[in-house]
């Protein structure tokens, strides 16, 4: 009787009938009826006609829960109220919930005039699914037939039920109701998307594998917070349940990308309809990536004519750019994620893509009709950046005037930077921010040989061509090289230190342990050996601008400037700080500001780092103190001998 209430269609095909929809006023009132059939002989008092007054007499006999009479009141209050305003919108006897937002902002004002309290739109939404999602917990659970698992209960208990609490504490979760409530809306939808029995029942055989992997995650309630967004963002959720039940595989990579980032799930959910090649080999995802080429044709064409380019097309280059960043990041993490490499894989996939990208960008708008060459600076240039790294990068021209040159390079960042793409930085070139964007060959020149300070000669040091003229390029290397490969004098070596010293102060007390960068034994320590080091050891000829940290500290290391203890300590190091410098960024956490948050991060990343393939001994912080004690005890021995 009570299935003859719905029509045959899949919940989220009918209509939005506030009597009719699975958990609605019907649901309800069958309860209480039902309560009523099976009772009333033994206690009169509760067969009343209405629905309210029924409820406080079945509480007073106790057949029901105090917080289960409760819910469905509340519920039933609520849903009157919008049933009585919708009739009072339309001016006729109407049971359907509009979805338009501009509908539902309309109901939620009137709503707002009730009894109930005011509502926004986002308020009424969440308190309507809340309430429908109550009422169908409760009409399950009161007409089950059949004992259900352990885990299986945890959507058939409200979100204060302590027993769901107990069980999901055993999984690691922080905030069991908030994690009930995220079970909820993964058993049961969220307006107006409301899921029927069958996908329940697909995720309550997906439930039990389903925590047990979350859990070994470092944060399992956002995961599977992170997985509901996934699961909203498919609109497939039978599919979707069954395939991770039926694939350990499946399940573990989703709760990867889940569990390590919430940005990564962001993408994601931008770009769910690459989920299944994802799954199925992230590496051919990656290089089927990297064949693509936006064209940068309407930037060329039109941006001589006037300073600025058109928004719209602006807007079509980003979005372009973002669909490819956003499959290789999601591709790469996955491949780290399976090979245990993490984040070998993402580091180099974020190094080629930005070089694949923005000198695309270049050869699309400038190529051979301004002499032009294209440098990057830094991490990228030794392809060891991390997840939030700017690209640092300098253009050289050989014309003196640079108007042109300067307008397409302000275009180019503007699609990257605003975009949110790669974060260009040009505050490198010569003469600080405030200097001109783009300058000539000759200026270069010039500067590189009279002007150039001793922090640059660090910073140049890292110094890759990545487009544009050959020559030009050559130029500036041979007139970097004669520069560079000259060793530092006393008088340089002691304002070095002095400078490492002041770049130490910048990391604050709370900060110490966390920051890898400035603080004592951090990789400014290892910048700057290698540094001072590699122009004792390195000629004009064969100057490393290219070679990335570790194959540094190896040249030291083979021309007898550290020991290999100390090079092997020194990259331990370094490959601990770029695990943590990940972990942290991928998920958009800061450093911590307070003892509770350290406590939080301290036990996140050890189980993130673990659940990654590459454990620690010790927690995070003996781990990082140890490296950094490492560190600055090969950095003091190194200039001790100088």
């Amino acid at each position: 009787m009570r299935e003859r209430i719905h029509e045959n269609m899949p919940i989220h095909e009918r209509p939005l009938n506030i009597k009719l929809m699975e958990g609605g006023v019907r649901d309800i009132e069958f309860i209480v009826q039902t309560l009523q059939l099976l009772h009333g002989s033994e206690h009169p008092g509760i067969r009343l006609p209405g629905s309210l007054a029924a409820l406080d007499k079945i509480l007073e006999h106790k057949l029901l829960k105090k917080n289960e009479a409760a819910s469905l009141a509340d519920a039933y209050r609520f849903l009157r109220l919008v049933e009585h305003r919708l009739q009072m919108m339309h001016q006729i006897k109407t049971h359907t919930v509009p979805e338009s937002p501009s509908e539902i902002e309309l109901l939620a004002a009137r709503v707002s005039k009730g009894p109930l309290g005011s509502y926004s739109h986002s308020k009424f939404i969440d308190t309507l699914s809340k309430h429908l999602n109550n009422v169908r917990i409760l009409s399950e659970s009161f007409f089950a037939v059949e004992e259900h698992e352990a885990h299986s209960l945890l959507f058939l208990m409200p979100e204060t039920n302590p027993e769901a609490g107990r069980i999901l504490e055993q999984c690691g979760v922080l905030d069991p109701e908030n994690a009930i409530k995220v079970i909820h809306t993964m058993a049961y939808g969220s307006f107006p998307r409301l899921l029927d029995r069958n996908i329940r029942e697909a995720f309550a055989g997906l439930l039990p594998g389903l925590l047990e992997t979350v859990s070994r995650t470092g944060d399992p309630g956002l995961t599977l917070t992170n997985i509901a967004r996934i699961t909203s963002a498919g609109k497939s959720e039978y599919t979707f349940y069954k395939l991770l039940r039926e694939s350990d595989g499946a399940r573990a990579l989703v709760s990867a990308i889940a569990g390590v980032s919430s940005r990564l799930t962001g993408n994601l959910c931008s770009r769910i309809e690459i989920l299944d090649s994802l799954l199925v080999d992230p590496e051919e995802l990656i290089h089927g990536s990297l064949e693509e080429l936006p064209a940068w044709g309407a930037v060329k064409d039109k941006l001589p004519a006037r300073g600025r380019i058109d928004d719209t097309v602006v807007e079509a280059l980003q979005k372009k750019h973002k669909q490819i960043v956003d499959r290789l990041h999601l591709g790469a993490f996955l491949a780290d994620f399976q090979a245990g490499s993490f984040p070998g894989v993402l580091t180099l996939t974020r190094t080629s893509l930005a070089k694949h990208l923005i000198t695309n960008a270049f050869e699309q708008t400038i190529g051979a009709t301004i002499p032009a060459a294209l440098f990057t600076m830094g991490s990228f240039s030794a392809a060891e950046p991390r997840y939030d790294s700017d690209v640092d990068l300098l253009v050289v021209s050989d014309v003196e005037n640079t108007e042109l040159i300067t307008r397409i390079v302000q275009a180019i960042n503007w699609v990257f930077s605003e975009g949110r793409i790669f974060k260009l930085d040009f505050r490198l070139r010569g003469e600080g921010a405030n200097a001109p964007l783009v300058q000539d060959l000759n200026f270069y020149k010039n500067y590189f040989q009279s002007r150039m300070s001793i922090w640059e000669r660090i910073a140049f040091s890292k110094f890759s061509f990545w487009w544009g003229d050959r020559n030009i390029a050559d130029e500036i290397h041979h007139t970097l090289k004669a520069i560079l490969a000259e060793p530092f004098s006393k008088t340089e070596i002691e304002s070095l230190l002095l400078m490492r010293k002041k770049l130490e102060a910048l990391a604050t007390k709370i900060q110490e342990t966390w920051e890898t960068k400035r603080s004592p034994g951090g990789r400014y320590d290892v910048e700057y050996l290698c540094g001072i080091g590699i122009p004792l050891v390195a000629s004009q000829e064969d100057y490393p601008f290219e070679a990335g940290t570790e194959d540094r500290l190896k040249l030291l290391e083979k021309a007898g400037l550290i020991s290999t203890d100390d090079c092997d300590a020194c990259c331990r190091a370094l490959a601990t700080f770029t695990r943590l410098e990940y972990i942290l960024e991928l998920q958009g956490y800061s450093y911590p500001q307070s003892d509770e948050r350290k406590s939080y991060l301290e036990n996140y990343v050890a189980k993130t780092m673990e659940f990654l393939g590459c454990p620690l001994e010790g927690g995070i912080k003996t781990e990082i103190q140890s490296a950094k004690r490492s560190v600055r005890a090969v950095f003091n021995r190194f200039v001790e001998r100088l």
